[in-house]
C-alpha cells in the first residue's frame, strides 16, 4: 500500500510538471503571435495550420485531464469502498495496482504526445524564420479568443483537479490512518503470539530440566544400589574370613601349648646362658647400671616393639613381593643381558663391515689420488709441449722479421731497377731514332728469352704460394674461433668448478661442527657415566659398612631379642640392598640404553659422514675427470695448433724460398744491365738489337709479362712493348704478397694472443687443481682422523661395555656372595635355633608350671570367641542392613514408577496447555475479526448518520447500542473461559510442584538414610579391625609373656637330641606364616578402608557436582522466568497504552498471572536457598573428611618418622628415607593448611551472607 501511494505521489508529481510545461509553451505561443505580425498573408495556411494543431493540443489535455480526474474519482470510490470493509484490503491493493499502471501508460502517452508536438513547434519555428512574411490579423485575434477560452477552461478543470485531488488526500490520511491502526493491532498480536512462544519454550526447558533431575536422581539410586551390593559382597568376604580365622584360632589352639613349653624351655636355656656370662663379669655395678638404663629405655622399647612387630609383618609381606619381584627382575635382566649380548655381537658386525666399507673407500681415494697425479703429470707435459711451442712460435716471428726486411730490401732494389730500366729504356728509344741500329739486339735475344721462360715459372708459383697462404690464413681464422669458443666453455667450467668448491667448503664446515658436537656428547656421556660408576661405588662401600656394622651389632647382642632385633635389621637392610640393587639395575639399564642411543646416534652421524664424503669423493672424482677432459683437449688443441703452426712455417720457408729465387733473378738482371751499360760505349746498332732482343720487339715471343725488378706502375704508357704487363703484375703480386704476410702476422699475434690466455687458463686450472689436490689431501686427513677417532669411539665404547658388563658381574658376584653369606648366617642361626630345642626337650620336665599360665590363655581364647562371637552378631545386623536396604531399593523403584507416572501426567497437561494456548489464539484471531467488525459497523453508522441524519437517528442508536452490548457480552465470556482455563493450568501446575517436592523430600530422607547406613557399615568396620587388632596385641601380649616365663625357668644344653627339634621349627615356620597371612588381611582391610573413604569422597564430590549443576539450572530457569516476568510486565504496560479502554477484568488476570508467577520466583528462590546451604554443608563435610584423613596420615607420617629416628641406621638410604617422609609431611601439612583456609574462607561468606 505504501508502495502505491508512492507511485501515486509521483505522478501526481509528473502532472505538476506537466501543467508546468503547457504553461510555458502556452507563454511561447504567445511569443510567437508577437512574432508573426510582421508576417505576410500569403502564408494564412501555415497560421490556420498551427490553430489547427494548437487546438488540438489543448484538446488532447483537456481530455488528458477529464481522464486523469475521473481516474482520481474511481480511485476514491474505491479507497472509500476499501474503507468500509478492511477485510477486501487485497483486492484493495489489486485494484491500486491496476490504477497505477493505467497512470503509467497513460503518463507515457502523454510524454509522447509532448514530445510530438514539441516536434511540431520545432518545424513551425523552422517554417516561420524562413517564410518571414506576416499572417492574417483576423486569425491571430481568433487564436487569441480560443487561447483565452482554453486558459479558462484549463484553470476551471485545474481548480476541479485539485478540489478532488484534495478530496483524495484526506480519503488517503484517513485510510493511512486506519492502516496504522490495523498494522498495530497486528504488531500487537504477533508479539502476544511471541510471547506465548517463549512461554512455551520455557515450559520446554522447565519440562527437559525436571526429566535431567529425575535421570540424575536414577543415576544416584542405581549408585547407591551398586555400592549396597558391593557392600554385601564385602560382608559376605567378611564373614567367610571370619570363619576361616575361627578355624585358624582353632589350630592355634592345638598349637599353642607346645609352642608355649619350647619357647619358654628355649628362653630359660637364653636366661640361664646370660646369667652365667653375667657371673663371669667381675663387677656388678655396670649390671645394675645397664639394668636401670634398659629399665628407663623400657618403656620406650615397647612401643617401639610394637611398631617393629607391625613394621616386621609389613617388612616380610613386602619382602615377599620384593623377592619375587628381584626374580623376575633377575630373568628380565638375563634376558637383557642376552639381548644386549645378541646387540653387542650385531654392532660389531655393523662395525667391521663399516670398517671394511671405509678401507674400500680409503682405497678409492688412493686410486683417485694416483689418478689426479697421473693427470698433473701429463698436465705438466702438456704445458712443457706448450712452452715448447711458444718458443717455435717465437723464432718464427723472429724469421718472419727478417723475411719482411729482407722483401722491404728487395722492393727497394726493384725501385732502383726500375728506374735504371727507364733511363735505358729512354737512351734506346733515342736510339731507335738513329738507322742501323739493330744487330746487337739480334745478338742479345737468346739469353733474353731463357730469362723471361724462367720468370714465367716463378710467377706461377708465387701464385700457387698465395693460394696455400690463403687457404691457412682463412684455417688460422677458424682456429681462434674455436679457441675462443673453447675458452668460454673453460670460462663456464671454471665457474661450475669455483660454484663445487665453495659447496665442498661449507660442507667441510658442517662436518666440522658436527664433529665437534659428536666430541661434546661424547663428553657429557663419559662424565656421566663416571657420576655413574662413582655413584655405585659409593652405595657398595655404605652397604659394605652396613654389613660391618651389623656384624658388630650381631657379635655384642646375643640375646634372643638382640637375635631378632639383628634379624629385622637384616631384613631391613636385605631389603635396601635389594632396592639398591634394583635401583643399580635400572641405572644399568637407563644407562645402557642412553649409550645404545648415543651409539646409534653416532653410528648415524657418521653414515650420514660417510654419505657425504662419499659425494665428496664421487664430486672430486667428476671434477678430476672433467679436468683429464679438458686437458685433453687442450692437448688435442695444442697439437692441433702446432700442426697448424708448422704448416705455416712450412709455407713462410716456401716464401722464403721463391723471395730468394727473385732475389737471385734481380741479381742477374743487375748482372745484365751492368753488361748493357758496359757495352753502352758500343755502336748503336748492337746496343738496339740487344735492348730489342731483351724486352721482346718481335712478335713471337711466348712471354708477356714484366720483368720482377720493375716497379709498380712504372711503364704502363708504352703499350707497345711486352714488358710493361710483365713488371706490373710482379709488383702488384709483391704488393699482395706483403699484404698476406702482414695479414698472417697479425693472424699470428692473435693466434699467439690466445695462446697467452689459454696459458693463463691453464696455469690458473693447475693453480685450482693444485688448490683441490690440497683440499682432497686435507680431507683425507680429515677422513683419516675421523676414521681413527672412530676406531678409538668404538674401542672407548667397547671397553666401557665390557667394564660396565665386569662391573655388574662383579656386581652380581658380591650380592651372590652376600646372599651366600646371609645363608650361611641363617643357617647358623638355624643350627643355634635347633641346638636350644633340643636343650628345650630336655628341659620339658619343667614345663608343669606353665599349665597355668596354658589356661590363663584359653580363657583369653574363650574371650576372642565371644568376641568373635559379637562380630557375628555385627553381621547379622549387617544382613538387617541389607534387607533394609532392599526395602529400601523396592520403595525407591516404586517411587521411580510414581515418578514415571507423573511425568506422563505432566506430558499430558503440557500438551493440554498447549491446546488452550492454540484456543487462545484462536479467541485472539476471533477477537480481532470482532474489533474490525466493529470498526466496519462505526464507519458504516457514521455514514447512515450522514445520509440519514433526521429519519432514522433513533435506530441507528439502538441498533449500535445492540451491537456493543452483544459484542462486549461475547468478549466478556471469551474472556472468563481464557481465565478458568489459566486458573486450572495454574493449580495443576501448583499441584504437580508440590508433588515434585514431596518427591524431592522423599529422596533426600532415602539418601539420609542411607548415609547413616553408610555410616553404621563403616562404625562396625571399625570396631571390628579395632577389635581384630585388639586381638593380635593381645596374643603378642601373651606370648611374650610366655617367653618371660620361658626365660625365668631356664635349662641345661645337653647333647645328643639333635633329631627331635624338626616338628619344632615346622610349628614355627607355620606360625610365622599364619602371621604373615593375618598381616595381610590387616593390610588388605585398611586398604579397603582407605579405597571406601577414598570412593565416599569422589562420591560426595560427584554429588555436589550435580547439585551445583542442579543450581546452575535453577538459576537459569529463575533468569527465564525473571525475563518472563519483565516481558509481562512490558506487556501490561502496553496494554495499558494502546488498549485503555479494555477491559478491568483482563487486568486483574495479568496481575493474578503476575503474582502467581512472583509466588512461583519466591518458591524457586527459597529452593535454591535451601540447595545452597546443603551444598554449603557438604561441602564443609567433605572438608572435614578430608581434613581428618590428612591428619591421620600426618599422625602415620611423624610415626614413622620418629622411629626411622630413634631405630634406623644413620646411613645415606636412612637420610634419604627421612627426607622423602619429611617432604612427605610437609605436602600434607601444606594440603591441611590449604583446606583449613578454604574452611575459613566459606566459614566467612556464611557469616557474610547472614
Amino acid at each position: 500500500m505504501t508502495h502505491l501511494r508512492f507511485q501515486n505521489s509521483e505522478l501526481e508529481i509528473r502532472l505538476k510538471a506537466t501543467q508546468r510545461e503547457l504553461e510555458a509553451k502556452s507563454t511561447r505561443l504567445s511569443i510567437l503571435e508577437t512574432a508573426q505580425v510582421s508576417v505576410s498573408r500569403a502564408q494564412k495556411p501555415i497560421g490556420g495550420g498551427l490553430g489547427l494543431i494548437f487546438r488540438e493540443f489543448v484538446g488532447t489535455n483537456a481530455a488528458l485531464g477529464i481522464c486523469i480526474a475521473l481516474h482520481s474519482l474511481k480511485i476514491s470510490r474505491r479507497i472509500e469502498s476499501g474503507a468500509r470493509s478492511p477485510t477486501g484490503l487485497s483486492s484493495e491493493v489489486a485494484q491500486l495496482r491496476k490504477a497505477n499502471q493505467e497512470l503509467s501508460v497513460k503518463f507515457a502517452q502523454l510524454q509522447m504526445d509532448l514530445d510530438d508536438r514539441e516536434r511540431q513547434m520545432r518545424a513551425m519555428d523552422r517554417l516561420q524564420s524562413t517564410s518571414r512574411s506576416a499572417t492574417d490579423f483576423s486569425e491571430l485575434a481568433v487564436l487569441r479568443r480560443e487561447l483565452v477560452t482554453v486558459k479558462a477552461e484549463k484553470e476551471t478543470e485545474i481548480m476541479n483537479l485539485n478540489a478532488q485531488l484534495e478530496k483524495i488526500k484526506l480519503e488517503r490520511n484517513e485510510t493511512n490512518d486506519k492502516l496504522k491502526e490495523v498494522t498495530n493491532t497486528l504488531a500487537e498480536k504477533s508479539n502476544l503470539l511471541r510471547l506465548t512462544e517463549a512461554e512455551k519454550d520455557k515450559e520446554l526447558m522447565d519440562r527437559e530440566s525436571l526429566q535431567k533431575k529425575y535421570e540424575v536422581v536414577l543415576t544416584q539410586l542405581s549408585d547407591k544400589t551398586e555400592k549396597v551390593q558391593s557392600l554385601e559382597l564385602e560382608s559376605s568376604k567378611q564373614t567367610e574370613e571370619m570363619r576361616r580365622q575361627k578355624a585358624e584360632l582353632d589350630d592355634m589352639r592345638h598349637h599353642a601349648t607346645y609352642l608355649q613349653n619350647t619357647i619358654q624351655e628355649r628362653e630359660n636355656r637364653i636366661e640361664a646362658v646370660e646369667k652365667e656370662s653375667f657371673k663371669i663379669r667381675d663387677e656388678l655395678v655396670n649390671v645394675k647400671k645397664h639394668l636401670s638404663s634398659l629399665e628407663a629405655e623400657a618403656k620406650g622399647l615397647r612401643e617401639e616393639l610394637a611398631y617393629r612387630e607391625e613394621r616386621l609383618r609389613q617388612l616380610q609381606t613386602q619382602h615377599s613381593d620384593e623377592l619375587s619381584r628381584l626374580r623376575t627382575a633377575n630373568q628380565e635382566q638375563a634376558t637383557r643381558n642376552s639381548h644386549l649380548e645378541m646387540k653387542l655381537d650385531e654392532k660389531e658386525h655393523e662395525l667391521k663391515t663399516q670398517s671394511s666399507e671405509l678401507r674400500c673407500q680409503a682405497d678409492e681415494i688412493a686410486r683417485l689420488q694416483a689418478s689426479i697425479e697421473e693427470y698433473t703429470n701429463r698436465l705438466t707435459i702438456s704445458q712443457k709441449r706448450v712452452e715448447e711451442r711458444e718458443l717455435r712460435l717465437k723464432k718464427l716471428e723472429s724469421e718472419n722479421h727478417d723475411l719482411l726486411d729482407e722483401i722491404h730490401g728487395l722492393r727497394k732494389g726493384n725501385t732502383d731497377l726500375e728506374s735504371q730500366v727507364d733511363s735505358l729504356r729512354q737512351r734506346l728509344l733515342d736510339r731507335q731514332d738513329r738507322p742501323g741500329s739493330v744487330g746487337p739486339a739480334a745478338a742479345m735475344s737468346p739469353p733474353i728469352r731463357t730469362h723471361h721462360s724462367v720468370y714465367g715459372a716463378s710467377t706461377t708459383a708465387v701464385n700457387q704460394e698465395l693460394d696455400r697462404v690463403r687457404k691457412q690464413y682463412q684455417e688460422a681464422k677458424t682456429l681462434q674461433e674455436q679457441t675462443q669458443k673453447s675458452l668460454e666453455e673453460t670460462q663456464i667450467q671454471y665457474d661450475q668448478m669455483t660454484v663445487q668448491r665453495n659447496t665442498l667448503r661449507t660442507q667441510l664446515e658442517q662436518e666440522i661442527a658436527k664433529r665437534a658436537q659428536l666430541e661434546e656428547k661424547l663428553r657429557a656421556n663419559d662424565d656421566q657415566w663416571k657420576l655413574r660408576v662413582s655413584q655405585a661405588i659409593m652405595c657398595l662401600n655404605k652397604e659394605i659398612e652396613r654389613m660391618h656394622t651389623s656384624s658388630a651389632l650381631r657379635d655384642r647382642l646375643p640375646d634372643s631379642t638382640s637375635q631378632q632385633l639383628l634379624l629385622a635389621d637384616l631384613q631391613v637392610r636385605l631389603r635396601q640392598v635389594t632396592e639398591e640393587r634394583d635401583q643399580a639395575k635400572d641405572q644399568l639399564a637407563a644407562a645402557v640404553s642412553h649409550t645404545e642411543s648415543t651409539y646409534l646416534e653416532t653410528q648415524q652421524q657418521l653414515l650420514l659422514e660417510k654419505q657425504t664424503l662419499q659425494q665428496q669423493v664421487t664430486n672430486l672424482t667428476q671434477t678430476a675427470h672433467n679436468a683429464t677432459s679438458e686437458a685433453d683437449r687442450y692437448q688435442r688443441e695444442a697439437r692441433q695448433a702446432s700442426s697448424r703452426i708448422q704448416q705455416l712455417s712450412r709455407q713462410l720457408q716456401e716464401t722464403q724460398s721463391n723471395c730468394d729465387a727473385i732475389a737471385r733473378q734481380r741479381d742477374s738482371l743487375r748482372d745484365q744491365l751492368d753488361q748493357l751499360r758496359r757495352t753502352s760505349g758500343r755502336p748503336g746498332s748492337s746496343a738496339l738489337s740487344s735492348v730489342a732482343n731483351l724486352f721482346g720487339t718481335g712478335g713471337g715471343s711466348s712471354y708477356g709479362g714484366r720483368p720482377a725488378s720493375a716497379g709498380p706502375g712504372s711503364y704502363e704508357n708504352l703499350g707497345g712493348y711486352g714488358t710493361t704487363g710483365s713488371t706490373s703484375q710482379l709488383s702488384r703480386e709483391l704488393d699482395r704478397l706483403h699484404r698476406e704476410h702482414e695479414a698472417t702476422q697479425q693472424q699470428l699475434r692473435s693466434a699467439q694472443e690466445a695462446e697467452e690466455s689459454s696459458r693463463n687458463e691453464i696455469d690458473r686450472l693447475n693453480k685450482e687443481l693444485q688448490q683441490m689436490k690440497q683440499e682432497v689431501e686435507q680431507q683425507k686427513t680429515k677422513l683419516n682422523e675421523l676414521e681413527q677417532q672412530k676406531h678409538s669411539l668404538e674401542s672407548e665404547m667397547a671397553k666401557r661395555q665390557t667394564e660396565d658388563i665386569e662391573k655388574s658381574q662383579q656386581q652380581q658376584k658380591e650380592l651372590r656372595e652376600k646372599l651366600q653369606w646371609t645363608e650361611q648366617q641363617l643357617n647358623e642361626k638355624s643350627n643355634h635355633v635347633e641346638n636350644l630345642s633340643h636343650q628345650l626337650n630336655n628341659t620339658r620336665q619343667y614345663c608343669s608350671e606353665l599349665e597355668h599360665n596354658v589356661n590363663e590363655i584359653t580363657q583369653r581364647l574363650n574371650s576372642a570367641e565371644s568376641r568373635s562371637q559379637s562380630q557375628m552378631n555385627d553381621l547379622q545386623q549387617l544382613q538387617q542392613l541389607q534387607m533394609e536396604c532392599n526395602m529400601l531399593r523396592n520403595q525407591i523403584q516404586m517411587k521411580d514408577s510414581e515418578i514415571q507416572r507423573y511425568t506422563i501426567q505432566l506430558d499430558q497437561l503440557n500438551r493440554e496447555y498447549q491446546n488452550q494456548q492454540r484456543q487462545m489464539e484462536q479467541m485472539t484471531i476471533e477477537l480481532s475479526t470482532t474489533q474490525a467488525n466493529l470498526t466496519q459497523i462505526k464507519q458504516e453508522a457514521q455514514q447512515l448518520q450522514q445520509q440519514q441524519q433526521t429519519a432514522s437517528a433513533g435506530e441507528m442508536g439502538m441498533r449500535r447500542l445492540s451491537t456493543d452490548s452483544m459484542g462486549r457480552e461475547t468478549d466478556r465470556e471469551t474472556i472468563h473461559l481464557l481465565q478458568a482455563e489459566i486458573k486450572e493450568a495454574a493449580t495443576t501446575r501448583q499441584h504437580l510442584e508440590q508433588q515434585l517436592d514431596q518427591l524431592q523430600n522423599e529422596l533426600r530422607l532415602t539418601r539420609a538414610q542411607l548415609e547413616e547406613k553408610a555410616h553404621l557399615l563403616e562404625s562396625l568396620e571399625d570396631n571390628q579391625l579395632k577389635q581384630q587388632s585388639e586381638t593380635v596385641a593381645s596374643l603378642q601380649r601373651d606370648l611374650q609373656a610366655a617367653r618371660a616365663q620361658i626365660e625365668e625357668l631356664g635349662g641345661s644344653v645337653e647333647p645328643g637330641t639333635n633329631g627331635k627339634a624338626s616338628p619344632l621349627k615346622i610349628e614355627i615356620d607355620s606360625l610365622k606364616r599364619e602371621l604373615i597371612k593375618r598381616e595381610d588381611t590387616i593390610t588388605r582391610l585398611e586398604r579397603e578402608c582407605q579405597e571406601k573413604h577414598v570412593r565416599r569422597i569422589e562420591a560426595m564430590q560427584a554429588q555436589l557436582r550435580r547439585f551445583e549443576d542442579e543450581a546452575a539450572n535453577l538459576n537459569k530457569v529463575l533468569d527465564e522466568q525473571r525475563a518472563g516476568l519483565e516481558e509481562r510486565d512490558r506487556l501490561i504496560r502496553q496494554l495499558r497504552s494502546n488498549q485503555g479502554q479494555a477491559s478491568s477484568v483482563e487486568l486483574e488476570k495479568l496481575r493474578t498471572e503476575h503474582a502467581h508467577c512472583k509466588e512461583q520466583f519466591e518458591q524457586q528462590a527459597k529452593r535454591i536457598n535451601t540447595l545452597a546451604e546443603q551444598i554449603e554443608s557438604q561441602s564443609d563435610e567433605i572438608l572435614a573428611i578430608k581434613l581428618e584423613a590428612l591428619t591421620a596420615s600426618l599422625c602415620e607420617k611423624e610415626a614413622n618418622i620418629a622411629l626411622m629416628e630413634l631405630t634406623a641406621p644413620k646411613n645415606a638410604a636412612s637420610n634419604q628415607a627421612l627426607e622423602k617422609l619429611r617432604t612427605e609431611r610437609d605436602q600434607l601439612q601444606t594440603q591441611q593448611r590449604q583446606l583449613s583456609n578454604t574452611r575459613a574462607m566459606l566459614a566467612e561468606e556464611r557469616k557474610s551472607r547472614k
